[in-house]
């Protein structure tokens, strides 16, 4: 059986792990901006703690 069906199962199949690769890669980014962002406001955070406490004593 080689209807139009079956060719485009398997285009599909072929298209299918690269969308979900780059699915990955895009989440990845989007973590890897997200902790960045996430570290910068702790560490402005920490900073106005330490002077805070410094500027306390």
């Amino acid at each position: 059986m080689n209807g139009p069906g079956d060719q485009m199962a398997q285009s599909s199949s072929l298209i299918l792990p690269s969308r979900l690769h780059w699915r990955r890669i895009e989440l990845f980014s989007l973590v890897a901006r997200l902790g960045r962002d996430f570290f910068i406001l702790t560490h402005k955070i920490f900073l106005k703690i330490s002077l805070w406490n410094h500027n306390r004593k």
